[in-house]
């Protein structure tokens, strides 16, 4: 079976395109957004670069059972169920934020700044930071729960202050806290 593999880039990278986004966007370092309604935002600032987005009913064949969203790169357009995306807007401590930010990620990072993807096989080594879905898990976790506004706070504090998940918190605690 074969695995994709991008450009690689690190996360102080991403860690600044996120930061950027959110400067564009006008939110702080200690705002904690609305992944749904950034959507609509975004569609404003990078439509004419392709950015678009569709909800769809949760049975629709274009994602499967198991996907609550996905990217097309080639096209730019992003395809959430709409279960997730009525999550997103209207719940607060949900996975569907950062499942909506991991796709917007992959939108910037492979689109907008032009990675390629490839198929490499099994035996192909694949670093972390050349891997497309843990360059998206990063952008998301950059963005919705900024470094510099996470720094000395536990997993609790930042599940609070950004209102993501106990998961979601305890995973951003981690890497900040790797010695």
């Amino acid at each position: 079976m074969a695995r994709i593999k991008t450009n690689g880039t690190s996360t102080i990278k991403i860690r600044n395109l996120a930061m950027l986004l959110r400067k564009i966007l006008g939110l702080g370092i200690n705002d904690a957004p609305n992944a749904a309604k950034l959507f609509e935002k975004l569609f404003f600032i990078f439509g004419e670069h392709g950015y678009d987005y569709q909800i769809i009913p949760d049975d629709d064949p274009r994602l499967g059972p198991c996907e609550e969203a996905k990217t097309d790169i080639t096209t730019g357009k992003i395809y959430v169920k709409e279960s997730v995306y009525k999550s997103a807007s209207t719940e607060m401590f949900t996975r569907a934020a950062f499942t909506l930010m991991h796709e917007d990620g992959h939108f910037l990072i492979h689109r907008l700044q032009g990675f390629s993807l490839s198929r490499v096989s099994d035996k192909a080594e694949i670093k972390t930071y050349e891997d497309p879905e843990w360059q998206a898990n990063t952008f998301a976790a950059e963005f919705l729960m900024p470094y510099e506004g996470c720094i000395g706070l536990t997993a609790e504090e930042i599940k609070e202050k950004y209102k993501v998940t106990i998961s979601a918190a305890k995973s951003r605690f981690r890497n900040i806290n790797k010695k």
